[in-house]
């Protein structure tokens, strides 16, 4: 169905794709596997029409084509969703998805006929949205879910999927892996970006494994596993196989000595407001210890975001106190928390955090531009800037061009990496961490956990870690806390953690005595 041949693509000196040929079967679901940087999204938006080759080309059902924009896309039968989450956040779900495609007649909406359209498509496919909800009071799960009734609604065969659980919890997740299921029983064509192998496994009928830009391997899904996956990813071989070892030994180390005494962080009796599909938070109290790392576990909505937002200044509690240092800080806002040293990074960066459109240099310098190291009588020092823009590329292993390359042309994987770089910049003392290793492949995100590791270790750093990956939280966290609804339903240090225990926890079985 899909012929693609000799397609390659240059930024300045680098390739983001190298000559990849490739051929995709009609009614197959086709995983597109590599590193951060490996060119996968790339060849995506080179197949959508967002990007245009420099040589190359592209063939569907025998024909040659070639798109001037996605909309050339749609129309062939293309449709993408992106890892970045595109919706109108103020408009409904039915108008979010028909926008651009509204059926008309006479210059009339004919809004009617396009609800039992979408009513049937979710009866097709399992989808369980809300046509009148405004999307911003939707989970993640369910704004993806608008992205891909978008594209079927819109005629698409193929469908592009770029990270479409990164967002998602495991169930989530799971619900989301069936619906892909169900778009390949239905007869379409799925390509689908995932740096978690266990999901690629799942679904996909057969894997392309992109490194440096061109096709390392074309394998049945049935025929290879995930270690041989992850080896060809990064050029050696068996490299999965060592993941687990690795995290246990630097856990090992990290546990090496006990916790001092001092409290970093004292959350007692927190009451927090509703927030949109967030409940209200009731009664929080914990100490956490200076260097230590601590992790919050529980299914999307249950409370988590609002409390990473209280504790970096964005939400004022209702009642109940937020100390930092023994200092009440309850009240103060996210400026003041800046200065006393806290550090959020949120689930979506590139929406909360970060200027797409603007240069690597001006992300870097977000929050430091008034400090002396960067800035002079109302004068930005661009030597300094530049020289710790290219530090922090180069420490963070982040595949760009340099300091004047635009944060919205690198990979989401590179994104997600300028996201923590500018978060950890500065060894400030309490960081939060909204999935952390979000669009991040495996070795990058053990990387990750290393460098937490190490700076819990050596600067005494204090980490709050919010997933909803369990192993990511086992492996690296020294306490985990289970929300649900709001509150805390259990607590245990990792030499304590069981998935059956966590389970009911998350399911809202309250344990007793919670310490």
């Amino acid at each position: 169905m899909i012929d693609i041949r000799h397609i390659s693509k240059k930024f300045g000196n680098f390739y983001a794709n190298k000559d990849i040929s490739l051929m995709i079967g009609e009614g197959e679901i086709h995983a597109i596997a590599g590193e951060n940087g490996a060119g996968k999204t790339t060849l995506m938006n080179i197949l959508f029409g967002r990007v245009r080759p420099d040589t190359g080309s592209i063939y569907l059902n025998g024909k040659p084509v070639s798109f001037r924009g996605p909309g050339d896309a749609i129309r062939a039968g293309l449709g993408m969703v992106h890892q970045n989450i595109l919706t109108f956040p103020q408009l409904s779900v039915l108008e979010n998805i028909v926008t651009g495609s509204e059926p008309s007649h006479g210059g009339f909406l004919k809004i009617k006929e396009a609800r039992e359209q979408l009513l049937r498509l979710q009866e097709l496919f399992g989808f369980h949205v809300d046509l009148d909800r405004p999307a911003r009071e939707l989970p993640f799960a369910q704004r993806q879910q608008i992205e891909i009734m978008r594209a079927l609604y819109r005629g698409g065969r193929i469908l592009i999927l770029d990270e479409p659980t990164s967002l998602l919890s495991p169930e989530e997740a799971q619900r989301l892996l069936e619906m892909i299921k169900s778009l390949r029983a239905g007869g379409r064509t799925v390509l689908f970006i995932s740096h978690r192998l266990n999901e690629v496994f799942s679904v996909a009928d057969r894997i392309t494994v992109l490194r440096h830009g061109g096709v390392a391997a074309v394998l049945d899904s049935h025929q290879t596993d995930p270690s041989q996956i992850a080896g060809l990813m990064v050029g050696r071989p068996s490299e999965a196989g060592t993941a687990a070892d690795g995290e246990e030994q630097s856990y090992a180390r990290h546990f090496s000595g006990a916790f001092p005494q001092q409290p970093a962080l004292e959350l007692r009796d927190l009451c927090l407001r509703q927030d949109g599909t967030e409940p209200a938070v009731r009664n929080v109290s914990l100490t956490v210890s200076a260097g230590e790392i601590f992790g919050f576990a529980g299914i999307v909505g249950n409370g988590q975001r609002s409390l990473a937002r209280a504790l970096a200044g964005k939400m004022v509690p209702e009642s109940g106190k937020i100390a930092l240092d023994g200092l009440d800080v309850s009240k103060t806002g996210i400026a003041e928390r800046r200065r006393k040293g806290v550090r959020r990074l949120p689930e979506n960066p590139v929406e909360e955090a970060l200027l797409p459109l603007r240069p690597l240099w001006e992300n870097f310098v977000l929050g430091f531009q008034r400090t002396r190291d960067f800035a002079r009588l109302g004068f930005l020092r661009m030597s300094n800037i530049l020289r710790f823009c290219q530090d922090q590329i180069q420490n963070s292993d982040i595949v760009a061009s340099g300091a004047y390359e635009l944060l919205a042309s690198l990979s989401g994987g590179n994104r997600q990496k300028v996201a923590l770089a500018l978060t950890l910049a500065a060894s400030p003392k309490l960081v939060v961490l909204e999935q952390p290793t979000r669009g991040l492949d495996l070795h990058a995100a053990r990387r990750v956990h290393d460098r937490i590791r190490k700076l819990s270790r050596e600067k005494m750093m204090t980490f709050i870690v919010i997933s909803y990956d369990l192993d990511e939280l086992l492996s690296l966290c020294d306490r985990v806390a289970v929300f649900h609804g709001g509150s805390i339903t259990g607590m245990t240090q990792r030499d304590g953690f069981s998935r059956e225990l966590m389970g009911k926890w998350m399911a809202g079985v309250q344990e007793v005595n919670i310490s």
